[in-house]
């Protein structure tokens, strides 16, 4: 769904984004992978269950605050 690539390119920051059926919401899993390559919910840091970006959008927004440090944002 999104990605971030570090400060010096090695490492990008990914978010998968699942969806169970029609009676749940999404999930979003934020994992890191080696740049250009994927990665799945099973190897997440972290797990979003209902986030939101916005009023009308599900999701979270990823960003490195530096070389080291992901920060994930959300509503």
């Amino acid at each position: 769904m999104a990605r971030s690539t570090s400060p010096d390119g090695a490492i990008d920051a990914v978010v998968v984004e699942s969806n169970s059926g029609a009676t749940t919401s999404f999930s979003h899993d934020v994992c890191l992978a080696p740049h250009g390559a994927s990665c799945t919910a099973a190897s997440s840091l972290v797990q979003l269950y209902r986030a939101t970006r916005s009023d009308q959008a599900y999701g979270v927004n990823v960003r490195w605050a530096n070389a080291s440090l992901i920060k994930v944002e959300y509503l």
